[in-house]
Parts: structure tokens; C-alpha cells; sequence
């Protein structure tokens, strides 16, 4: 019998399909909530078995709201509908196409456009999906898995998928947000440590551009102690290796969290300026921080820092975050409002 979706000799995988990894109506969370759909399929009836909200509270580690809104996404966009089974659950049923429009982060306009004809996917292994790695790093590992070269008599490209960080940041960004090509080339270099992705960083001009995805995973069995690392404040993933307490997805959100915060308050081109601002980008990279230990879900955090910003809007110093972020009073209020300035140059 050939191998399906949800079985195998050995293990659950999912059939990781493009279309997928590239919607719109998709955060990389519920492209992994799919494709945990899709690897609890039946292969002897092509049913998928029920779920509860629990159950996916418990394998990802996130709260019921994340699930809730993830759920209703999935469902809103037509990629899956659902069954109410009662006590069992609900039985999610997948579609391969969204009951809506969907133009894929605009990529019909793109080299890229002739992967959309649905033949391309990517083999996902539990092991993967429950392998430490955030959902946007496991996002960029299926893309750059269908996106590999598959012709054995071109040497130069078979195995290779060639895509630069601000090309892959385009492709797999929430719809409505940004993805800095920095934060791409940090979760490949994630991808890459835990050998799923090898990095030719002299492929084209010295651009790391050119990537060979691979599905033998690197098994963390225990936690290793971080190595000594002199004290560069301006590099702000060297600072966060150095807290222990941060897992590697958490690394990544908080990378996210500080591109939403800064960029949202000075400017796109932040990273400019990191070695004459590196002492105010840690005091805001150390807010995030703390308050993510203290509240532990990132998506709270994220809605505060956006409030935050639409609130006091470009320009208010950047330490203002620190307000923001306290979650034991309410620096949104009214009463608070008034005791800041209508404008204060952040420069």
C-alpha cells in the first residue's frame, strides 16, 4: 500500500501542500494546525479522527484563545469545516482549495507562480512538528522543500532551492504584517542547527540564497548550557542566547515582537541604526522579555504592543514600551494618556 497523509510504516506526517504554507487567510500557526489535521488521518477510511480544543492545547502548548482564533480561520476561509460529534469532539474535514479568494502573499506574480498547480508538496513528520521549532520556522522548511530543484541531471540546482531572505520573508508573512529578511535568515540559521536546512552562504555574491532542505532532523535529548559569548548589546540574538530560560521559539517571537515594536515606532529601517541604538533596542528587547516570562502567552503580548502602537503612534521615545507592557496597571487609560505629551521626538 502506498504511503497517505497520517500513515506510514514508522510515523504521522502530513502531505505539507504549498498552496497551504502560502495562503493568505493563514498564520504559520494554522498552517500547522492543518497539517496536524491532515497527519491524524485514518488510511483505512480517509477520516480525520476527532479533536478537542484541549487536545491541541496540550500537543502545542498554546492557550484556548490562540486555538479558538486559529479555528476560526480555518473555518472562515473554507479550508476546513467542521463536525460536532458531542462528547467525541468535533471531526475536522480538509478541502483543498479556500471557499474564498486567496491570492497566496501575491505570488502569481512572482518566479515562483508555476508551484501554485498543487502537484508540489512536502512529507511532515511529526517528529518535526513537535520538534521545538516555531510554526514559522516549520513554514520555511515545507516551502524550501517544494521549492528544491527534483532534476537529478541538473547537479548545479537537484536538492537546492534558491530564494534570497527578502524573497522567502514575502512569501511566508502574515497577511497585513511585515517579515524582516533578518528574522528569515535567523529561523534558517534555527533550521539549519537542527539539520534540516544546509546554507550555502557563497552561492551568489556572498548572499545566502541558496538553501538544501533535508527531513533528518538534529533530536535535542537535553538542554545544553549556552557557550560564553563576549557582551555585544547591539546583537540582539547573542543577547537572547545568553537568558537560558528562552526556548528557541521563544527567540523568534521575541525577535518578532521587537521588529513590530520598533519598527512601529521609528521607522522600517531600524536595523540601520542598531550599533548607535543598541542600548535603547535591548531596553525594549528586555521589556518584551520579561513581560513574555510573565504572562507566557506571545499573542497578549502582541495585541498589547499593537494597541500600544495605535495609541501613542510614531515618535514617543522607546521606552514607553516598558508602560505598555505592564500588564498590572493600564498605561492605555485615559488618566495615563494625559500625563504624556502629544508628541515627543524620539530621536
Amino acid at each position: 500500500m502506498d504511503s497517505v497523509a497520517g500513515q506510514s510504516a514508522n510515523e504521522r506526517f502530513a502531505q505539507a501542500n504549498i498552496r497551504v504554507a502560502l495562503s493568505d487567510h493563514f498564520t504559520a500557526f494554522d498552517c500547522l494546525v492543518y497539517w496536524y489535521f491532515q497527519s491524524n488521518t485514518d488510511y483505512l477510511t480517509g477520516l480525520v479522527r476527532p479533536f478537542k480544543r484541549a487536545d491541541l492545547m496540550d500537543v502545542f502548548g498554546v492557550s484556548v484563545d490562540t486555538v479558538k482564533r486559529s479555528l476560526k480561520r480555518l473555518r472562515s476561509s473554507g479550508w476546513i469545516t467542521l463536525e460536532d460529534l458531542g462528547h467525541e469532539g468535533q471531526r475536522p474535514t480538509l478541502h483543498n482549495w479556500p471557499s474564498g479568494e486567496d491570492t497566496f502573499h501575491g505570488i502569481g506574480d512572482t518566479k515562483f507562480a508555476k508551484y501554485l498547480d498543487g502537484k508540489g508538496w512536502a512529507r511532515l513528520s511529526r517528529e518535526i512538528m513537535f520538534s521545538g521549532l516555531s510554526p514559522r520556522q516549520i513554514r520555511i522548511w515545507v516551502v524550501l522543500m517544494i521549492l528544491k530543484g527534483h532534476n537529478r541531471n541538473r547537479p548545479e540546482s537537484f536538492g537546492w532551492a534558491y530564494i534570497t531572505h527578502a524573497e522567502l520573508a514575502a512569501l511566508i508573512r502574515d497577511l497585513g504584517s511585515k517579515l524582516h529578511p533578518k528574522t528569515v535568515g535567523s529561523d534558517t540559521e534555527q533550521l539549519e542547527e537542527r539539520g534540516l536546512v544546509k546554507i550555502d552562504e557563497y552561492a551568489v555574491h556572498g548572499r545566502m540564497n541558496r538553501y538544501r532542505p533535508t527531513d533528518q532532523i538534529h533530536i535535542v535529548m537535553a538542554e545544553v548550557e549556552p557557550k560564553a559569548m563576549p557582551e555585544e548589546p547591539s546583537e540582539i540574538g547573542k543577547t537572547m542566547w545568553t537568558q537560558g530560560w528562552l526556548t528557541s521559539e521563544y527567540i523568534h517571537v521575541c525577535v518578532e515582537l521587537l521588529d513590530l515594536w520598533i519598527g512601529g515606532t521609528i521607522g522600517e529601517d531600524w536595523w540601520e541604526h542598531d550599533e548607535e541604538r543598541g542600548e535603547e533596542y535591548d531596553t525594549v528587547l528586555y521589556a518584551i522579555k520579561n513581560a513574555l516570562k510573565e504572562i507566557g502567552d506571545p499573542e497578549l503580548v502582541r495585541i498589547r504592543i499593537n494597541t500600544g502602537l495605535e495609541t501613542y503612534g510614531p515618535g514617543y521615545p522607546l521606552d514607553i514600551v516598558n508602560k505598555v507592557l505592564d500588564f498590572d496597571a493600564d498605561p492605555l487609560s485615559e488618566e495615563e494618556l494625559t500625563k504624556r505629551p502629544n508628541h515627543i521626538d524620539s530621536h
